[in-house]
């Protein structure tokens, strides 16, 4: 094992890893922080156990000692580790349960190989940067690969609440810890006034929980309610002065809320510091985070979450976030949708009719609630979550052998897997909730926010996502958390009195990244110089297929940024790493 350590808890030589149980039996190596572990070690020591340092390391392996395998369900926070028993010759493989912190692995020349980064896989040079077929085509749709698969072929990643076992003879296991749909407890009926003075407890407690750490913490403060929510608990209970960043854009199209993370700021008494970033400047940062991502990936938002980190350096190594409040509290338009799903399909009728009558990008999107019209309800959920459409496939850029190679699979595969699964709730935008939670937040969302901040040597937190609250949020009825068809309606509530009324009423604008504007001014010339000088061009491209769709995107008659974007990265990702077809 090999571990690159970045100290938070307990700065000295004893949190250094991998560390030994005293015994010698044990050896870990783990990435996170676990928010528990003073509970945890006071427990500990009452059945007379003995510490050395305060690391919540040496407190986790001690846990294991007393435990064993329960531990896992013990455990309140983020994390991915290997722990080896050097007397069993056993190995076991462990991440968290929403899966904030990464974890890699692939069997390669008699060998498994694991890390938090695919590029640790491919340095032993065991694992050749092959491209999975079936991955490529979900990337197509959404941006990233799903389920344990990764763009490499041969290269998994172990999924949320997941672990792995292997001994030394080869056996292999798996199993989870901890997963949604069969360990959160739905509750059928719960009062208003009771899920609010419960969430209201929870996350007060999460917050107090998560700014464990004897370095300074920040906040990313966005101006919406989860990170403002974050803010203002974080400074009341924050032994120091907070310190809160912002970004915002050119091309923002009123959609900056800049002076609202201003003024909540200003009303903690945080030290505040603003980014404005313009597409121009960007492309050594497009390609830094194609490094750092080591797959093509398709959210811009981790643009601003990296260079804000780059400009907390030296300031603090924590902060905490608000990634999160919209799965567990219903943030999104399409869960009041799906509440009202049979009226919805009536209007949609009349929508349809009237869509020539809009501009070519609003008329997209009322192309893409299509979906609700569809019969198979996995696909139908899917579908929701991608504005690319099979009437007009994403795969019509690629040359007609790699078309026909993809097509082979199934893009909506584990949607339809996971609906399988919870099918049973029967409530659509409950279920959504919980899709989301399982493929939204780990493959998109929190592989943006780890890979984003860790590039920079900084710890983000998710106080939104603490076990204890999120279980509890999860087990709510979606009526409880929308009501009358208003989003977040039970966070809002909850946080009445303690983030101004102006921020919990007003509209969701979404932390939006013009990536799409840069693309028709000034990235332009690089899409173009990138797509079409790559040695991809004449392999894996349809060359015409893809010059009408870059003159399309500029001329501004249709909206094609989002697979602009993707085809970017990809191209960026495979001359990169030397990905082989």
């Amino acid at each position: 094992m090999v571990h690159t350590r970045l100290s938070v808890v307990d700065l000295s030589p004893m949190g250094h890893q991998p560390m030994h149980s005293p015994c010698g039996r044990y050896v870990l190596s783990y990435n996170g922080e676990i928010y528990n572990h003073p509970e945890l070690r006071a427990v500990l020591q009452s059945k007379g156990y003995l510490f050395r340092g305060t690391s919540d390391t040496e407190t986790l392996l001690a846990a294991y000692l007393e435990w064993g395998e329960k531990v896992w369900i013990r455990l309140n926070g983020i994390f991915a580790l290997a722990l080896y028993d050097t007397e069993k010759r056993t190995l076991t493989l462990v991440r968290d349960r929403f899966g904030v912190k990464p974890l890699y692995y692939s069997f390669a020349g008699g060998r498994l190989l694991f890390g938090s980064e695919i590029k640790a896989l491919l340095a032993t040079g065991y694992v050749e940067p092959q491209i999975d077929v079936r991955s490529l085509h979900e990337f197509m749709y959404y941006g990233y690969a799903m389920a344990e698969r990764t763009m490499y072929r041969g290269v998994y990643k172990l999924l949320p609440g997941q672990w792995l076992k292997i001994d030394g003879q080869g056996g292999i296991r798996t199993g989870f810890y901890w997963r949604v749909d069969r360990d959160v407890q739905v509750r059928r009926s719960v009062g208003v006034k009771e899920a609010v003075a419960q969430v209201r407890t929870h996350l007060r407690a999460a917050v107090r929980r998560q700014l464990m750490s004897d370095v300074p913490v920040g906040v990313f403060l966005s101006g919406g309610i989860d990170s403002t929510a974050v803010a203002v608990l974080a400074s009341r209970e924050y032994h120091g002065l907070l310190q809160t960043f912002t970004a915002s854009f050119d091309f923002d199209e009123g959609r900056s809320e800049l002076a609202t993370a201003a003024r909540t700021a200003k009303q903690i008494g945080s030290r505040h510091m603003e980014i404005y970033i313009q597409g121009k400047s960007l492309i050594p940062v497009i390609e830094t985070l194609v490094r750092h991502h080591d797959e093509p990936f398709s959210d811009a938002a981790n643009i601003p979450l990296y260079l804000m980190s780059a400009e907390l350096k030296g300031r603090v190594k924590v902060v905490l976030q608000g990634d999160g409040g919209d799965e567990m509290f219903g943030g999104y338009r399409r869960y009041a949708m799906l509440r009202y799903t049979r009226w919805w399909r009536k209007l949609f009728r009349f929508l349809h009719y009237l869509r020539w009558l809009s501009p070519y990008d609003k008329r997209r999107k009322v192309e893409r609630f299509k979906a609700i019209f569809e019969a198979q309800r996995g696909r139908m959920y899917a579908k929701l979550l991608t504005e690319e459409r099979e009437e007009e496939s994403p795969l019509r850029v690629f040359r007609p052998e790699w078309r026909r190679a993809m097509e082979q699979y199934n893009p909506f595969g584990y949607y339809e897997e996971l609906y399988e699964r919870i099918a049973w709730l029967r409530d659509p935008s409950q279920i959504m909730l919980w899709i989301d939670a399982q493929i939204l937040l780990p493959f998109q969302f929190l592989e943006k926010v780890d890979k984003s901040t860790m590039a920079n040597g900084i710890e983000a937190r998710v106080p939104m996502l603490d076990h204890d609250l999120a279980e509890y949020a999860m087990s709510l009825p979606s009526s409880v958390k929308l009501r009358w068809g208003r989003t977040k309606y039970l966070l809002r509530e909850a946080l009445r009195g303690i983030v101004d009324d102006a921020v919990l009423d007003a509209p969701k604008k979404g932390f939006g990244v013009p990536y799409k504007q840069w693309l028709r001014g000034p990235l332009y010339a690089y899409l173009r110089q990138r797509l079409f000088d790559s040695r991809l061009r004449d392999v894996l491209y349809d060359q015409s297929a893809i010059e009408r769709v870059v003159h399309q995107h500029r001329a501004g008659k249709v909206d094609y940024g989002f697979l602009l974007w993707k085809l970017l990265h990809l191209t960026l990702w495979m001359e990169e790493y030397r990905v082989r077809l």
